[in-house]
């Protein structure tokens, strides 16, 4: 579905492999998605809806572009997903409330037409198929859209087939700084894929493994950095503290 890369001049000086979890403790931390899901959301009063947010985008707006797709091409035309704006709207609220908090950004997209959000996301599901790198710069056009904000957009399109690019996944996935650059959603692309073709057992898709990186982030905080290779016990208590204090508070304004 999405186009595959290899890695030839990928930059190793923003790689950190000290950071990378094993695949073990990445496969223990997916079983514990949902407890990561409510240990952030119960954090923050801003996160309360994280819960939700994560079902809407990962259930209901995947549903509904498979719906969409299916009722095009039983009409005879070709493959056409695409976001509406609300939609839009809707993965950046996701987006913000799972990472770094920027609210301006929000504000930023609701400012973008109906027609231009639609326009250029059906561009982008066009581009990714064979040429990603188009894809998450015809993104980047729409107002409050950066890289990172595009691999979400594109990962809810392809269904999962591509991976959105959280500070999690490219530091305990990949091993990378965190950057919202488009030559590092290109190195971050080329990074997970690699990493996909060496684990066993495999991954089901690129959004699975981002998701376990993504809870091993999470559940590592809750007793401060863990080593790659562990987790914290599982545990009823409240998770407000570690979690607050580790969490940027000055929000950046570039597009990410």
């Amino acid at each position: 579905m999405v186009k595959r890369a290899t890695s030839q001049s990928a930059s190793s000086s923003s790689s950190s492999s000290s950071l990378i979890a094993s695949t073990a403790a990445l496969r223990k931390a997916l079983s514990r998605y949902d407890e990561a899901l409510e240990a952030r959301a119960k954090s923050y009063a801003r996160c309360a809806e994280l819960v939700e947010l994560d079902g809407w985008y990962r259930k209901d707006l995947w549903l509904v572009i498979r719906r969409r797709d299916q009722a095009v091409q039983e009409s005879g035309s070709i493959s056409e997903r695409h976001l509406q704006l609300e939609e839009l709207c809707k993965v950046m609220k996701w987006k913000l409330t799972r990472g770094s908090f920027r609210p301006k950004l929000l504000s930023l997209v609701e400012s973008n037409s109906s027609d231009v959000v639609r326009e250029t996301t059906l561009r982008a599901w066009r581009e990714v198929q064979t040429s990603p790198d188009e894809a998450i710069k015809a993104l980047s056009e729409l107002k409050g859209v950066g890289p990172a904000t595009a691999t979400a957009i594109l990962c809810a399109l392809t269904l999962g087939q591509y991976a959105f690019m959280s500070d999690a996944a490219m530091e305990r996935a990949c091993g990378m700084k965190p950057e919202y650059t488009a030559k590092a959603a290109k190195h971050f692309r080329i990074k997970m894929q690699e990493r996909m073709d060496k684990d066993e057992p495999r991954w089901k898709s690129l959004d699975e493994l981002e998701r376990a990186a993504w809870a091993f982030h999470t559940l590592s905080r809750l007793d401060g950095d863990a080593p790659t290779n562990q987790l914290p016990p599982q545990t009823k208590r409240k998770a407000a503290s570690p979690l607050a204090q580790t969490e940027g508070r000055s929000p950046r304004r570039k597009k990410v």
